[in-house]
């Protein structure tokens, strides 16, 4: 199950400070900075974690499909609370599930400064997925960030969904599934990579920016657009 909740804040930034409380198997994804590692993810995870962010060739796995399957089964009793701040941003999205697999890699970007690209998807994205999710997110802030500025956040976060796509600060929301047997078309393939790189390009218009969207569409989906097809 995933849950979604957003704030928005069109034209104006604020800071946010929220606990996210879910069901103790629950793996939650949100726009900001996990405060409190220790008290949600394992020991094994956060090892994994300070792993990915010294890897920027290959994504590391925080948690494997084994592992998202193994907890499918099961229902926790408990609950565990995420807390996650956020600096100077627009809005706020967070997804929760315990179907999540998780990867993550570092991004060198060429202000010296780094952050991280990270996907969360269930078994059903895959394997398409965990070969090209990842790898899409951290290449399309290095390219972005090259034609136009830096990104500023300390996450950009892929999360699958069935259908569509949409964006919120460090995180968005795209399609892209195989087949059941997992094979996939060109276009599939394709629509997927180019549907990440859109919704993430829109960190840069118009969260970043902080363009009016509703005012000055060209602003948004204009120049995310062109940017995308550089």
């Amino acid at each position: 199950m995933y849950l979604l909740r957003t704030f928005r804040g069109l034209n104006s930034k604020i800071n946010f400070k929220v606990n996210i409380t879910v069901p103790a198997d629950h793996v939650v994804a949100s726009t900001g900075t996990l405060t409190n590692p220790g008290s949600v993810m394992t020991s094994k995870q956060q090892d994994r974690f300070k792993k990915a962010m010294n890897e920027y060739e290959q994504p590391v796995f925080l948690v494997t499909q084994e592992e998202a399957e193994e907890a499918e089964k099961k229902r926790a009793t408990g609950t565990k609370t995420w807390s996650y701040s956020a600096t100077n941003v627009r809005d706020f999205a967070f997804a929760s599930s315990r179907k999540f697999i998780v990867d993550a890699m570092a991004v060198k970007l060429s202000n010296g400064k780094k952050t991280m690209a990270m996907s969360y998807y269930p078994k059903e994205g895959n394997p398409l997925w965990e070969q090209y999710s990842t790898k899409v997110v951290a290449h399309t802030v290095k390219s972005y960030s090259k034609h136009t500025v830096d990104y500023p956040y300390p996450v950009a976060i892929s999360v699958h969904s069935k259908s569509i796509g949409m964006e919120y600060p460090m995180i968005c929301f795209n399609g892209g599934r195989p087949n059941e047997d997992g094979t996939y078309s060109k276009r599939t393939k394709y629509a997927m990579i180019g549907v990440i790189i859109h919704e993430v390009g829109h960190n840069f218009f118009p969260m970043i920016i902080n363009s009016d969207e509703r005012q000055w569409t060209w602003m948004d989906e204009g120049l995310n657009t062109f940017t995308q097809y550089l």
